[in-house]
């Protein structure tokens, strides 16, 4: 919006009627990037060890066009940014070690990954430490911090280039320092990492692992997560189901205990996507409605208020049309970007 006034309900970004998607950016919230349909990206936010891809440090309060055209993805962490272009190739920029070029000289501006172009997808979906990304053989490819063993090596050492994980049919993956979880083609739902403080890798117990292990079920859809320790997932039939941390609300279900260690359903059966907060949740259902839970602080939930109250249970976010593109941003859902169709 050009300024640093807080909202507490949605505000429309410019009068661009041409904005397509929203990424997943930052674990901390703190940058945003935004896709048009003619493949540019434009990020804004705070840009320090330069995250935007600018060529520099300073802060955008306006989306700002990345470097580049035809993005099909972009995300990133809290040290370094990357993005996934349409003709396959493998994009990274910023600071740290964690960028895929195995080396830990900072990138100022996107930075091309080898010369592979059979990149799929990068789900980074605002990770604090790993990066993951599927080719378009169904492998799965990580990089970076391995803290609780999130990279899938069944060891915590840090790789800065991308090293495959076990398995070839992998389709979608989210998560974070603390565990990650990913959905296969025969939709059944895989979770490593820590498991030991908050239940969030659904296994009953408090165990953690350093490889896939199974959640049950083979209909998951979607998969979505905080840093790793908040998950939800998605089923073929629309229902939404919830683990791990409980805090403010965040599970919807009503619930006072701090943390589930298997999954719980939250009410209804049209769910579509989601995103995921630290504390506050934002999802869509079918006909177009827009949801959220979880902690409020400076008006996340669009409740037009900007108390600190938190919802236990999902609240409508007022307006209709609301696309399945939007984006729970910071460690607390402190702020939240959404598509209209």
């Amino acid at each position: 919006q050009n300024d640093k006034t807080n909202r507490s309900s949605p505000t429309q970004v410019g009068t661009d009627g041409t904005w397509d998607k929203v990424f997943k950016t930052s674990a901390d919230g703190s940058i945003n990037a935004i896709g048009k349909l003619d493949g540019t990206a434009w990020v804004f936010g705070y840009n320090a060890d330069y995250r935007l891809g600018l060529g520099d440090e300073n802060g955008r309060s306006s989306p700002t066009q990345l470097p580049g055209t035809n993005w099909f993805r972009v995300g990133g962490n809290d040290a370094s940014s990357a993005g996934v272009k349409t003709d396959g190739t493998l994009w990274t920029w910023g600071a740290g070690g964690a960028y895929a070029h195995n080396n830990a000289t900072p990138a100022v501006s996107p930075k091309q990954v080898g010369s592979d172009t059979t990149w799929s997808t990068a789900d980074i979906d605002g990770l604090s430490a790993p990066y993951m990304c599927t080719k378009t053989d169904g492998t799965l490819w990580a990089w970076g911090g391995n803290t609780y063993g999130i990279l899938g090596q069944n060891n915590r050492t840090v790789y800065s280039s991308p090293i495959q994980i076990p398995g070839t049919t992998w389709r979608q993956t989210t998560g974070g320092t603390n565990a990650v979880a990913a959905i296969k083609t025969n939709g059944t739902l895989w979770v490593w990492g820590r498991g030991n403080n908050m239940g969030q890798l659904a296994q009953n117990n408090l165990v953690s692992y350093s490889s896939p292990v199974q959640i049950p079920g083979t209909t998951w859809k979607v998969i979505r997560s905080d840093e790793g320790s908040l998950m939800f997932g998605i089923k073929t039939d629309g229902t939404l189901w919830g683990w791990g941390y409980n805090g403010k609300g965040g599970l919807g279900e009503n619930l006072i205990h701090e943390y589930y260690s298997s999954p719980i359903q939250i009410p209804g059966t049209t769910w579509v996507d989601l995103d995921v907060g630290d504390k506050g949740v934002i999802a869509n259902k079918s006909d177009g409605t827009l949801w959220a839970w979880g902690f409020n602080d400076k008006g996340a939930l669009g409740q037009n208020s900007t108390s600190t109250t938190y919802y236990s249970s999902p609240v409508q976010i007022p307006g209709t049309n609301w696309s399945t593109s939007l984006y729970a941003v910071g460690r607390h859902g402190t702020s939240n970007l959404a598509i209209k169709t």
